[in-house]
């Protein structure tokens, strides 16, 4: 955690007069702190006779960059933050992209976001649908699982190198298979088979062809 939180808190410029750090950790007002961009560092070096254009002060602890430049640093901060954040997005799947995702990603009011786990997924449909008694609990269950998301711990989890949550790999044949037994169940061949052929685009379906195609074979579904 602490780690983590000097991470985002020590991003941003860092300004040298003569070899010696006199600024450091500070976007001057130009971008927030973001968890993302926490790896982005900028080095800027000012010789001694532009301190009055950077306003130095005289302890030589304090600069502001001339309006002059601000708009190159404004380009600075967009491309650096980008490279930094490609370094966290790329370790995982962008959820959105899914033909069904299992969570939605919702904006508030507040300009925040939550995440909530999505009633239209079709294993959450279906068992909404067979056991309309038990609608009520399960969707209290849903929203007590999504405001339990460790939200934190996974930010640090991604933030350490060389570490990747492997939840995408825990998948076996016969988790696949029942969760395919679920969806398919009741559905006639033509349905089965237009499910079928949107979750093989899909992780995890995509990852097991084999189960896939026991239940475009199998009688039993039809």
């Amino acid at each position: 955690m602490g780690i983590t939180a000097d991470l985002q808190r020590n991003q941003g410029f860092y300004v040298y007069r003569n070899k010696r750090l006199i600024v450091w950790g500070t976007w001057f007002n130009r971008s927030k702190k973001e968890f993302l961009s926490q790896l982005a560092r900028i080095q800027i070096d000012i010789p001694p006779e532009f301190d009055s254009l950077w306003v130095v002060d005289v302890k030589k602890s304090r600069a502001v960059p001339p309006p002059v430049i601000r708009e190159r640093l404004d380009g600075a901060i967009e491309n650096l933050s980008t490279r930094s954040k490609r370094t966290y997005i790329y370790r995982g799947r962008k959820e959105t992209e899914k033909i069904y995702p299992v969570w939605n990603r919702r904006k508030i009011r507040d300009g925040g976001f939550v995440y909530e786990i999505n009633e239209d997924f079709p294993v959450v449909r279906r068992l909404l649908e067979k056991f309309p008694a038990c609608k009520r609990d399960i969707k209290k269950l849903l929203k007590l699982i999504a405001a339990e998301l460790p939200i934190q711990q996974l930010q640090n989890d991604l933030s350490e190198d060389k570490v990747a949550v492997e939840n995408a790999n825990l998948h076996t044949d016969d988790d696949i298979r029942e969760i395919l037994k679920i969806v398919t169940d009741g559905k006639s061949r033509s349905e089965v088979n237009t499910l079928l052929n949107k979750l093989e685009r899909d992780e995890p379906y995509k990852n097991f062809p084999q189960v896939i195609a026991e239940f475009r074979k199998d009688d039993a579904h039809d």
